[in-house]
């Protein structure tokens, strides 16, 4: 200990530990990869536990829902604590059992249909492209070049699905491996929905000890905020996923239209995306549509243009309030930086990301740099009332003059 303190003092060792640092960092950049290979596996072991916990936070409402309504019959906190983990968990299970007993059959069966009749669809579609004349001229843009476009993009379609039946074989397996993790992390979240309490109780203990009074009540309000956006943005997202997508299903209906089941579930799965999911889905539908009747492609087109028009200027707004008063550019930045980040989860929550940065800089930032400068205009009027003020033996009537 007396060599490390004598150490400290030398002015050699602090440009040592600086060089240091900077070499570390600058093998950590170069191998940048690898290194963020091993902290992605390494925390691969606590992906359950992970998982376990965003599944608690976001049944916790639809407990705490219960809850309050069970208190007040049942005068054991913990028995109606226990109860309302039980009903949410059978509600929400029970509502994607039928869900999936009505949709997973009819999915499977559009799927199928769809893979079986591919062949047959891009080769109508081929001769429909062929057919149209090659010499003429739309707007000044020859329609040749559309056509072999068209022609080559329908080919490596055909291809990519035949060589990847392997790729999509494997994609299930995958799959059947993430479902036994979400089934253990779902377990894993009951036990901390009973144990809430207790768990809650001993991080405020811990902070609180760790923090002054005037930080944790910040910090609690600061968490608090972010709580409220985050669960209001999510609850109405869905809603508003579900509503699109039902819109959808029943305007496919009407029409007519193939495989309404599975472009319906698109449409609404893609919606949950900002600014760029339902462009996503609107495309995918499209495809699906074009290969069987070009025509009734044009006409999901033209209703999701409008679908889109109204829930972006109408429903969403109605839907969500004032809770996401955020600028369009501080939006779309949020969505381009989320999702070069962090893919599909940055997307999803670039909107919360960007009223959490909204509401912090307006309420935090602000409010400190107007403290910071009423704090310096005050001392600047001190000084100079100070400077203004006679000194001993001077008479005050020579600084009026």
């Amino acid at each position: 200990m007396r060599f490390l303190k004598e150490l400290k003092n030398k002015t050699w060792a602090g440009y040592a530990a600086s060089g240091c640092i900077i070499v570390a960092f600058y093998v950590l950049l170069t191998h940048l990869s690898p290194v963020l290979s091993g902290v992605g596996a390494f925390l691969g072991f606590f992906w359950p536990v992970f998982l376990s916990l965003i599944i608690s936070y976001v049944m916790n409402p639809l407990v705490g829902f219960f809850e309050r309504r069970l208190s007040k019959g049942i005068k054991s906190s913990k028995i109606s604590q226990s109860l309302s983990v039980f009903i949410s968990f059978v509600l929400v299970i029970a509502a994607v059992a039928v869900i999936m007993v009505g949709l997973i059959p009819q999915i499977a069966g559009s799927i199928v249909t769809l893979i079986s009749n591919m062949g047959g669809y891009i080769s109508s579609l081929q001769e429909l492209i062929s057919s149209a004349p090659s010499d003429r001229e739309i707007f000044g843009i020859n329609i040749s070049s559309i056509t072999g476009l068209g022609d080559t993009v329908l080919s490596e379609v055909e291809g990519f699905l035949t060589t990847n039946a392997s790729g999509i074989i494997g994609a299930s397996v995958n799959i059947g491996q993430s479902f036994v993790t979400f089934i253990i992390s779902m377990i894993l979240s009951i036990y901390i929905l009973v144990d809430k309490e207790n768990i809650m109780g001993a991080i405020r203990r811990f902070l609180g000890l760790v923090m002054s009074e005037k930080t944790y009540h910040n910090a609690s309000e600061f968490w608090r905020r972010c709580h409220h956006i985050l669960i209001r943005y999510m609850v109405y997202d869905i809603v508003d996923g579900i509503v699109i997508g039902v819109i959808n299903f029943v305007f496919m209906l009407i029409m007519r239209m193939p495989y309404a089941v599975i472009v319906s579930l698109t449409v609404g799965i893609t919606n949950l995306a900002p600014t760029f999911g339902p462009l996503v889905g609107a495309a995918v539908g499209a495809f699906i549509l074009v290969l069987v009747n070009p025509w009734q492609a044009l006409f999901f087109i033209v209703f999701t243009i409008i679908l889109q028009t109204f829930d972006g200027y109408i429903f969403k707004p109605k839907l969500f309030g004032d809770t996401f008063g955020v600028s369009s550019v501080l939006i779309l930045a949020a969505i381009i930086t989320g999702g070069r980040m962090f893919g599909v989860v940055g997307i999803l929550f670039a909107i919360p990301a960007a009223a959490i940065l909204d509401f912090i800089y307006r309420d935090y930032v602000c409010i400190k740099l107007r403290e910071r400068r009423e704090l310096i205009s005050k001392e600047t009027v001190s000084k100079e009332s100070v400077s203004k003020e006679p000194k001993d033996g001077e008479d005050p009537s020579d600084n009026d003059s």
